[in-house]
């Protein structure tokens, strides 16, 4: 799996051992609906101090049935993918590694394109600054763009429950946006999702490490960030129209078990080699 693949698993998102002991954790499932596409998917997350697990069965990279693992004191992020009974290990030392290799090879083809004519280098330049050819940009700024939520002045309903809008940009351009409930209203506290938080400043260290060569990424845990509450619904644009609405219901306090944080013994860890 390649580390571009294993990121987006990441932003939108999992392995049955023996029962062990559990702890008090919380377990949410989220719904996603797409434009243009029939159908709904769906993701099972649970979390447990500073550990979290994301089940997709269905995930974006298309890639079938997969899981994330994040344990945050040992600021490791770990894929597991069912059809094949893998998983890959991510942290920051594999980004510096990938990082390094990604820059010797834009190296290597800076090389190359000042040797081609100059119609043909100026199409492979584009195709470079807009992601096509995943090389890191060294004009990419060293710190990713911070996402931003404003109120929007505007209240809503989600499944019964009263939210707040807020608009979410970056760089100002506009993102989409994000109804918040209050803590209470949900009843559970901040310190119930913190991991996700952890998450999400996870993956800009990741995206930093590697000079900017995933062009884009969005990471939907940063906005816990930016509000106070917890976001029940979440609607994502792009060229100013909604693309996909996702929801956060069935949210519940219970038991996790230990194990379901843990790779199975018998799944094969694989290489990250590059984006």
């Amino acid at each position: 799996m390649t580390l571009r693949g294993a990121m987006r698993l990441a932003t939108f998102g999992a392995a049955v051992l023996v029962a062990a002991e559990a702890t008090a954790g919380l377990d949410v499932k989220t719904r996603t609906v797409a434009e243009g596409k029939s159908g709904n998917t769906g993701a099972r997350m649970r979390t447990e101090g500073d550990r979290l697990r994301i089940d997709m069965a269905a995930p974006p990279s298309g890639q079938g049935a997969s899981s994330l693992v994040f344990d945050a004191n040992a600021q490791v992020l770990r894929i597991l993918r069912h059809d094949d009974e893998s998983y890959v290990e991510i942290d920051r030392q594999t980004a510096d590694q990938i990082g390094a290799t990604m820059a010797a090879a834009r190296k290597k083809m800076q090389e190359q394109l000042a040797k081609m004519p100059p119609q043909q280098r100026a199409l492979m330049e584009k195709m470079m600054q807009g992601g096509a050819i995943p090389l890191p940009n060294p004009d990419a700024p060293k710190k990713a763009v911070p996402l931003e939520a404003k109120p929007s002045g505007e209240t809503d309903d989600v499944g019964g429950t009263a939210c707040t809008v807020y608009a979410l940009t970056r760089g100002g351009e506009s993102k989409g946006d994000v109804c918040v409930a209050a803590w209470d209203a949900v009843g559970i506290a901040p310190s119930d999702i913190a991991v996700l938080k952890k998450l999400g400043a996870f993956q800009r260290k990741m995206t930093e490490a590697l000079a900017g060569s995933i062009p884009g990424a969005e990471q939907p845990f940063e906005l816990l960030e930016r509000v106070d509450g917890f976001p029940l619904r979440t609607r994502r644009l792009e060229d100013g129209k909604v693309v996909s609405e996702t929801y956060f219901e069935d949210l519940t306090q219970r038991d996790v078990p230990a194990d379901a944080f843990a790779v199975p013994a018998d799944y094969t860890k694989k290489s990250v080699d590059r984006p």
